[in-house]
């Protein structure tokens, strides 16, 4: 009787352990490193890296290898850098433009050997000067409006691409692998999409073509056939851009993991606006978006174009949205920012992208799960409006809660939480506040009031001590 126990003892004890071991294979999925790509996730985790980016005046190879290598002299992580428009030839005709590029395989080759991604400035616009645009004027591969076809837009005159017309899509898709055959990682698809409104009435070879069925397909188009050459391809694409008061969605939902809110002035305005766009993108339900760190437009007070408090303030908001990309007119390089001898610009920048890389699985599962549920990663405070919110106060998914600086000069400033939670300060976790209690909260530079729920486990990425409690 006692050796029968024993047998079924030791056969339940194997059992047991096959299932462990069974489990751990599964769970490790047999890949050693890599962007994880399985039927519970829809997107690269690289969407949730830090990306950089030089504006069009500065970009060229010699200046996008420097910078990207400045970053990591400083220490500072970078999973992504954006070539912006000058980097083809002539507007949308996939040349490489190779004075400014001369070797574009072996600066791609480069940022893949620190592990930092490459995205490509793209639209669906060609323009009339660029080397290929008369083949597809004589094939008829444009969309065609009630004055012919050509438009005027910021980068001078083109046509829009009849993606509705098999031919012109295959043709597109031609030229599309050139940059993809060096191993680009994606493109920012800017929105050239509202320029179809120029044409009044628009049609292609299937029929009349409204504005929203031009963006569904002009995205999509990107996103799903660069991911046939490369799985963990993204786009980078407008959610909400405004032009106020109107609010206009640009990208399809469910290409947009990458999203940025358009263009901003260097200004705590332009950080208002972007809050705004954000705001509004949420309330569309897209999952993953950020802003320009520092707005994107140059020109504001000088030296730099945006004043050290904007873009402190600006970066520490990017390092708790979903996207956090910092680049664009004017100067956006941390450590410029710092006076002489000094580095406490770099360094709090570094912080913050430091608190973005520990969030990165919490974004990562947060994004997942939001486009599988239909919803944003932020949930602002304020109910839909097309005005001013009320509160400029959101939750970064269901457990971080963020109070923003959106004024110049601030040292204090009123928070109210919400009900039926109690929050953790970031910065010293023995601060415990209670929903509906209101605070003034002292702010010094060095710090975004950021709390958490009290009975949440956050999945942080914790490789250095980031200075708090």
């Amino acid at each position: 009787q006692n050796s029968k126990k024993l047998r079924l003892r030791r056969m339940r004890g194997l059992w047991v352990l096959l299932v462990v071991l069974v489990t751990v294979i599964l769970l490790c999925g047999g890949e050693e490193q890599g962007d994880k790509i399985d039927l519970k996730t829809h997107y690269p985790d690289w969407a949730h890296d830090h990306w950089v980016w030089l504006s069009t005046f500065w970009a060229n190879q010699t200046n996008e290898t420097q910078l990207v290598s400045d970053y990591l002299k400083h220490k500072i992580p970078v999973g992504c850098v954006d070539i912006d428009s000058d980097w083809s030839s002539g507007i949308n005709n996939f040349e490489w433009n190779t004075k400014k590029y001369p070797n574009a395989k072996a600066m791609i080759d480069y940022f893949h050997s620190v592990d930092v991604r490459v995205i490509l400035w793209v639209t669906s616009m060609v323009n009339n000067d660029s080397s290929n645009y008369q083949e597809g004027l004589q094939k008829n591969y444009y969309v065609e409006g009630l004055d012919g076809n050509l438009i005027k837009w910021w980068h001078g005159h083109g046509s829009l691409l009849d993606y509705t017309n098999p031919e012109a899509v295959q043709w597109w898709h031609s030229q599309l692998d050139g940059p993809i055959s060096l191993g680009i990682d994606g493109w920012k698809t800017n929105g050239t999409d509202p320029y179809i409104f120029e044409l009044i009435v628009a049609w292609g070879k299937a029929g009349i073509i409204s504005e929203r069925q031009y963006a569904d397909l002009y995205y999509s188009d990107f996103y799903h056939y660069t991911r046939t050459k490369n799985p963990s391809a993204l786009i980078m694409s407008r959610p909400v851009d405004s032009f106020p008061p109107i609010y206009l969605d640009f990208s399809p939902r469910n290409v947009c993991f990458a999203g940025w809110v358009g263009d901003q002035d260097p200004s705590f305005s332009g950080l208002r606006d972007a809050l705004r766009n954000m705001f509004h993108s949420a309330w569309a339900n897209y999952v993953n978006f950020g802003s320009d760190i520092g707005g994107y437009r140059c020109c504001g007070p000088p030296p730099f174009g945006r004043t050290l408090e904007t873009f402190v303030r600006w970066f520490q908001l990017g390092a708790f949205n979903s996207l956090m990309e910092n680049g664009g007119d004017g100067e956006h390089r941390p450590w410029m920012f710092d006076s002489r001898g000094s580095t406490f610009v770099v360094d709090l920048y570094r912080q913050f992208v430091g608190f973005h890389y520990e969030l990165k699985h919490y974004l990562y599962n947060a994004g997942n799960t939001a486009f599988e549920t239909g919803v944003s990663v932020m949930k602002p405070v304020a109910d839909y409006t097309p005005f001013q919110p009320d509160s400029w106060d959101f939750w970064l998914w269901h457990d971080i809660f963020v109070a923003p600086i959106v004024e110049n000069g601030t040292s204090s400033r009123e928070i109210t939480f919400p009900q039926n939670h109690d929050y953790v300060d970031w910065w010293n976790n023995t601060l415990v506040y209670y929903g509906a209690q209101r605070i003034y909260y002292s702010i010094p530079l060095t710090r975004l009031p950021v709390f958490h729920r009290k009975v949440s486990i956050l999945p942080l990425t914790v490789e250095d001590d980031l200075g708090v409690g």
